[in-house]
């Protein structure tokens, strides 16, 4: 049996270190080539990109629960305010 520590999961939200707009990347995919070297498949948008784990950054301090309706400790779901 083969184990590969990665440092990235399936699903993170990731950043690259080359990126100057900063923007946020989807980890979709990794790839194990020989040697044990991984290339991790990350989705901005459309597009689709390769990346060395060097290349990347954990993106912490995000809340996506702004995103969601009653999710945002300042909705106020009960008020009849639209």
């Amino acid at each position: 049996m083969m184990i590969i520590e990665n440092s990235f999961s399936l699903g993170d939200l990731v950043s690259c270190i080359s990126d100057e707009n900063d923007l946020g990347r989807l980890i979709t995919g990794i790839v194990i080539y020989p040697g044990n070297q991984l290339m991790y498949i990350c989705k901005c948008g459309n597009i689709e990109s390769y990346h060395y784990e060097i290349e990347l950054t954990l993106k912490v301090g995000i809340d996506r629960s702004e995103d969601l309706p009653g999710m945002n400790k300042n909705d106020n779901l009960d008020s009849d305010e639209a």
